[in-house]
């Protein structure tokens, strides 16, 4: 009786102690989490963070501020990072100016880092976010003009160059025929359109964007800003010297006039 007894009592003891402990700390002193480091938050957060990184290098040209803010995420590649985010950005559909930021800094950070990693654009769409950002003036590529006529410099209508097989490749130049990061390019079929920005890959270089056709499929390119649309865009036929035949690529140089 007494051993009965003396359980149900240690029992009773640790039901209150285990109550009393969750009503302290779920509701009378919560945890306060205080100076939590960015390489902390939820990968949901980190995109946030970038997002608004890029945005501010974008309205202020910081690079240096924006490295080191960036390296708080402590990312062991940020500009493929950034990459992979302003990709995801599209596929997602979300506003185009922050896909577009962050394939400029990207693109910035390409052209300084020793390793850059390519990828492929697929569409976008995109609406800006807001911080503080530091009044530096240091250098960094200009964006994409406001709305400019560009016209087609080159087409070459059948490269059969195996690696670019179905690439439609596009490189975009400035008014002083330097390649153009963060330039926007929509590219339309029957049933479908999509755009896609310059800066990607940075590794070929700053003005290059790619997109894969489909056999078959003809297209209307253009620049998002205006300007000339190169028209009946289709993947070659091309063969290989063993006779196998394959679809090839096509290659449009952008210029503003």
């Amino acid at each position: 009786m007494r051993r009965d007894g003396s359980n149900l009592f240690v029992l009773t003891a640790l039901v209150l102690g285990l109550g009393l402990g969750l009503l302290v700390s779920l509701a009378l002193s919560p945890v306060e989490m205080r100076n939590i480091s960015p390489a902390m938050l939820s990968a949901a957060d980190k995109d946030i963070y970038r997002a608004l990184i890029a945005k501010a290098y974008t309205a202020r040209g910081d690079l240096g501020r924006a490295q080191a803010r960036l390296a708080l995420l402590e990312d062991a590649d940020m500009r493929s990072a950034l990459a992979a985010q302003a990709q995801q950005s599209i596929a997602q559909g979300r506003p185009a100016d922050e896909s577009r930021s962050l394939a400029l800094l990207a693109a910035a950070l390409g052209s300084t880092a020793n390793t850059s990693t390519p990828v492929t654009e697929p569409v976008v769409t995109s609406t800006p976010a807001t911080e503080p950002v530091n009044t530096s003036t240091s250098s960094a590529p200009a964006p994409a003009p406001a709305p400019q006529s560009f016209v087609i410099k080159t087409r070459e209508n059948t490269d059969c160059d195996v690696e670019h097989a179905q690439l439609l490749q596009v490189t975009v130049l400035d008014a002083a025929g330097k390649p153009l990061p963060g330039a926007g390019i929509t590219i339309s079929w029957e049933g479908g359109e999509e755009t896609f920005f310059t800066g990607l890959k940075p590794r070929v270089n700053p003005g290059y964007a790619d997109f894969r056709m489909e056999p078959g499929v003809l297209y209307n390119l253009r620049m998002a800003s205006g300007g000339q649309t190169a028209t009946n865009i289709s993947a070659p036929n091309c063969r290989t010297d063993a006779g196998m035949e394959y679809k090839g690529g096509v290659v449009l140089v952008f210029g503003l006039k």
